[in-house]
């Protein structure tokens, strides 16, 4: 029993083999487009039937735009004459297929006709071999007195490098162009053409839509000649604007139509918020407003120092004695202060202020203008010397010690009195 089942399924394999090899090579592609892909034999030296070419012109158009690696690729192109969209062909057109293909190779191009046609197709070409790389221009291919109306299909294979076009060697990449026949040219005439929305405010984009039937070129001002008889775009424009589409058909002819988008500006206030909402926006308006503060600020301080500077050197200029004096204070000095480099500063009294003008002669410009007009006093009550700074800019320290926020502090001989860094004065009580 279960060798005569074995038995009677050979005989069917056999005999639906036998079957599919006596077809003829049409056959092979029958069927409507959508339940019918042929899969060509692998091309060898002897393989049968023989090479179909294209019954056109073909010539290599130029070097191929694809890298010259593997796998073996194929891209194929529909070109009509004159041009429309959607690769619509009518009995007065004619047409052009460009095939890149990135290794020499064989071509294989199936026709398939539009869905119940008897035949469903034929070969455009079979086993075609090309034998350099490139970008390959066939045509121009024109309607027979038969051809059927309606959707038609290249499918298209390549054989290149003993493998068919795609990364699995096994299997074959199928390209496939559509385009359309019918008999009669369609009327010239423009279908549409719109803006939407047609009012917009300053800065916002609308959408502009047009098509033209049975046009070659459509020309839309300001924008130039556009890629398609139909199709849509993005148009921004800054104030109210009208548009005009010129399409021309292959004879020459001409029409006209316009639209209208209307551009309205922006409110003052609405910018205003919208603007100083951006947060970022808001951190620059706020850093750039620090910066010009405290750049003011740093500009009429040296603008002040600047000015006592300049009152400092108009003060007329003590001769230094070429040879250090001794020092013989009179009997009203009690001590005094060792200025570094000139002439001692005399504490006479229960009182004695100290300040820039006091160091004139001592410092340099730079290093003056750190001492305040008033800088410290020093008092004497008691039997006692005391020190206080008097709201100086540089401070006042005394033995190393900052003294700014301290009052009357009391000042023992030898003590080391420093001014705004800018110089060490010595303290002295005289015998």
């Amino acid at each position: 029993m279960r060798l005569s089942i074995i038995f009677a399924v050979l005989l069917s394999f056999i005999a639906v083999t036998t079957a599919i090899a006596c077809l003829p090579i049409s056959a092979w592609a029958v069927g409507a487009p959508t339940d019918n892909y042929t899969i060509p034999d692998i091309p060898t030296d002897n393989t049968t039937p023989d090479e179909i070419k294209p019954d056109v012109n073909f010539l290599l158009d130029g070097p191929s735009l694809q890298a010259k690696s593997a796998p073996p690729g194929v891209i194929a192109a529909f070109t009509s004459v004159p041009e429309r969209d959607k690769n619509r062909i009518t009995a007065d057109d004619k047409w052009f297929l460009d095939m890149d293909i990135n290794e020499p190779g064989w071509i294989y191009i199936y026709e398939y006709y539009p869905q119940g046609s008897n035949p469903a197709g034929k070969w455009v070409a079979f086993k075609w071999h090309l034998k350099e790389s490139g970008v390959w221009k066939l045509g121009p291919f024109s309607a027979t007195a038969d051809e059927p109306e309606g959707q038609h299909i290249y499918r298209i294979w390549f054989y290149s490098g003993g493998q068919w076009t795609g990364e699995d060697p096994s299997s074959q990449n199928i390209n496939a162009i559509t385009w359309t026949y019918s008999l009669n040219t369609p009327p010239f005439k423009i279908v549409s053409f719109e803006i939407n929305p047609p009012a917009i405010n300053a800065g916002e984009g609308t959408l502009l839509f047009w098509e033209a039937q049975g046009a070659s070129s459509v020309e839309i001002s300001g924008l130039g000649t556009m890629a398609g008889t139909s199709g849509t775009v993005m148009i921004k424009p800054a104030a109210t604007t009208i548009y005009v589409l010129t399409a021309r058909d292959a004879a020459g002819e001409t029409l006209s139509r316009s639209a209208t988008v209307t551009v309205s500006p922006v409110p003052f206030a609405e910018q205003a918020m919208k603007f100083l909402g951006n947060p970022v926006i808001l951190i620059v308006l706020l850093a750039a407003a620090a910066i010009i503060v405290m750049a003011f600020m740093l500009v009429r301080r040296r603008h002040a120092e600047q000015i006592d500077a300049k009152e400092t050197l108009s003060l007329p200029v003590l001769q230094t004695p070429e040879k250090p004096v001794e020092y013989r204070p009179q009997a009203a000095t009690k001590a005094i202060l060792e200025v570094p480099d000139g002439p001692d500063i005399k504490i006479a009294g229960s009182s004695k202020t100290v300040g820039r003008a006091d160091l004139a002669r001592n410092l340099e410009i730079d290093r003056l203008s750190l001492v305040s007009r008033q800088h410290f006093r020093i008092t004497f009550s008691d039997e006692q010397y005391f020190i206080e700074d008097l709201g100086s800019s540089g401070g006042t320290s005394l033995n190393g010690a900052d003294i700014r926020e301290s009052g009357a502090v009391s000042l023992k001989d030898d003590d080391l009195i420093e001014t705004a860094g800018a110089v060490k004065l010595r303290f002295h009580i005289l015998p």
